[in-house]
């Protein structure tokens, strides 16, 4: 009778046996790997990345009431004491209406210097911002013009100008776009254009 050997046994046999212990081995996982991937999540809590709550907006400080001076910036106090709107300022003309913003400003340094207008922001009642108008505020005789040099610890008057909506309201507020804690209540009053050539 003969006898089964490793070397008598088909070649396919071999492949089939192989092909059947691979096919067991696959369907009840390999030994270790329910306990290895359970470690590995237990081990990695960082790889869970949950959204983080959105930042709260940082709420904008109440205005000040018009005409009640605030410091501002390096070494100023400013008062905004009212606004008026105009069509036309000499031959310039607007895209809405002029609105020129009545200021009395003091420098707090020793020697003379220009004051920051074009860092001013208008807006309205209805949250809208005006950038001012610089060339404008030269040409306005209620404005002391923006390279006039304001003396040390003297309050001077004088105005900023801005191209506003046609529809704005009567209430204000003037903003800096460099500085978020300064906001001044002004609000619209009719009012002679002061001449700067008599000051």
């Amino acid at each position: 009778m003969e006898r089964w050997t490793a070397t008598n046994i088909s070649p396919m046999f071999w492949v089939a046996l192989v092909a059947l212990l691979l096919g067991v081995a696959i369907g009840r996982g390999w030994p270790g790997d329910a306990a290895t991937a359970s470690s590995h999540l237990q081990a990695s809590p960082e790889a869970v990345c949950l959204p983080s709550p959105a930042a709260s907006p940082v709420p904008l400080a109440s205005p000040v009431a018009a005409g009640q001076p605030v410091a501002y910036g390096d070494g100023w106090t400013v008062a905004a004491t009212s606004v008026t709107t105009m069509p036309n300022i000499k031959d310039n003309q607007p895209q809405g209406v002029f609105a020129a913003v009545f200021l009395t400003i003091t420098n707090n340094m020793a020697t003379a210097r220009y004051f920051p207008y074009e860092d001013l922001v208008l807006f309205d009642d209805q949250g809208r911002p005006f950038l001012s108008a610089s060339f404008i505020t030269n040409q306005f005789d209620g404005s002391r013009g923006i390279h006039y040099g304001f003396p040390p610890s003297l309050p001077t008057d004088t105005a900023i100008v801005f191209d506003v909506a046609t529809d704005v309201g009567t209430n204000f507020v003037l903003a800096s776009s460099s500085d978020p804690t300064f906001r001044l209540q002004v609000n619209m009053e009719l009012r002679g254009v002061v001449d700067r050539r008599s000051w």
